[in-house]
């Protein structure tokens, strides 16, 4: 097809692909250190060459054509990985009514480089070298940690269990909660006294002695919903307990895990009697020996997924609750889920601890219209070492 239809039919699926390009363009977030980065690189893909261009539609316009050349540049890398086309053509009689063309890149950008940077007349172009590796690969180069908040946990012991089995429950709680805070996918954690989808308060007086005052987790923040067990079990004395993760975007992944040990004899002051605080401990102690491991697994798997974030339009601006200390970096790019149009890119603007400013990479899209939908934050853009 030729003549101006066809030209603004290009521009419109250019955009689409794009859009489809950033959802799928990566899981990398946060980059960690050097030594490390060069490493997984090396192992996990290739180096490629790319060129993006977009058209200058008019005086002025000279920035937002270089942010889409870019952009465009960035979907051809990811098209190196590999790619995913789908089409779909709708007739009325013998005419084609509509004929579209989705590309979905199977590749990930995992890092890139600015090369050259140009404009004329007929538009900008934007020359880069990017590290693009397939996503069957399941690459993680550099996993972003997590900042937790933890309500109390829903702990159940069994009616068969002996009296002491309730203030070891407690201790059970406490020590798995020090061990997702010693995890080193965990960058902090907020203990809080209650659950804030529930109105009363959870967990014995001995937990929620030990927790802060904060009654919610500050913004982006995963929440860390935990669920103990413990029973009798023919002489056993056996944990069960659920961990969930709840992301900030309604995202939620779980892990569970189990334990068992031989159960104190009675003692000779009867079955009510409380096992004394050394014996407590040491119990607790072996009963989480896998918890540790499990827990760790569980907040790597998160901190290698694009961190998500619901956008905000206050004061004029496109606000997402989702900063530094949540992996976000200055030159990092972020994907709408959508809405009544197609997905649109946007890039940071403005960084802070907590939150970030965006904005539409395509200049002719307005930020407001962005508001109330799910960003995901994509990690491409850490320049190569």
């Amino acid at each position: 097809m030729t003549g101006p239809e066809s030209k603004d039919t290009g521009i419109a699926g250019r955009r689409r692909f794009l859009a489809l390009a950033a959802a799928a363009a990566g899981a990398a977030l946060s980059p960690g250190p050097g030594e490390a980065r060069q490493a997984a690189r090396q192992a996990a893909g290739a180096a490629v060459e790319v060129e993006g261009f977009a058209p200058l539609p008019g005086a002025g316009a000279q920035a937002g054509a270089m942010r889409l050349a870019l952009a465009d540049a960035l979907l051809a890398a990811a098209l190196a990985g590999g790619a995913e086309v789908r089409g779909r053509t709708v007739m009325a009689g013998t005419r084609v009514t509509s004929d579209i063309v989705m590309v979905r890149p199977m590749g990930q950008v995992l890092a890139y480089e600015v090369l050259a940077r140009s404009c004329d007349a007929a538009g900008c172009r934007v020359r880069l070298r990017a590290h693009v590796a397939p996503a069957a690969t399941g690459a993680c180069p550099a996993r972003r940690h997590l900042l937790l908040a933890v309500p109390p946990p829903d702990i159940r012991v069994s009616t068969a269990a002996p009296a002491w089995a309730a203030a070891l429950a407690d201790d059970l709680a406490l020590r798995l909660v020090a061990l997702a805070e010693a995890a080193p996918e965990v960058a902090g954690l907020t203990r809080l006294p209650r659950d804030p989808a529930r109105p009363e308060p959870r967990g014995s007086a001995l937990y929620r002695a030990a927790t802060g005052t904060a009654a919610v987790g500050g913004p982006g923040d995963h929440l860390l919903m935990l669920a103990l067990r413990l029973e009798i079990v023919s002489r056993d004395l056996r944990l069960e307990v659920q961990a969930e993760l709840r992301g900030p975007g309604g995202e939620r992944m779980a892990t569970r895990f189990a334990a068992a040990i031989p159960a104190p004899r009675p003692s000779i002051l009867g079955d009510a009697a409380a096992v004394i605080a050394p014996d407590r401990a040491q119990m607790a102690q072996r009963l989480t020996r896998g918890a540790g491991p499990a827990l760790s697994d569980l907040f790597a798997r998160a901190g290698c997924r694009p961190a998500l974030a619901v956008l905000r339009w206050t004061g004029g601006r496109l606000v997402a609750a989702a900063g530094a200390r949540h992996g976000i970096g200055p030159a990092s790019l972020a994907v709408t889920d959508g809405g009544a149009g197609f997905p649109g890119i946007l890039e940071v603007t403005r960084l802070g601890p907590d939150s970030c400013e965006l904005r539409p990479l395509d200049p002719a899209a307005r930020a407001a219209d962005h508001a109330g939908r799910l960003v995901r934050f994509v990690g491409v853009a850490e320049p190569l070492r």
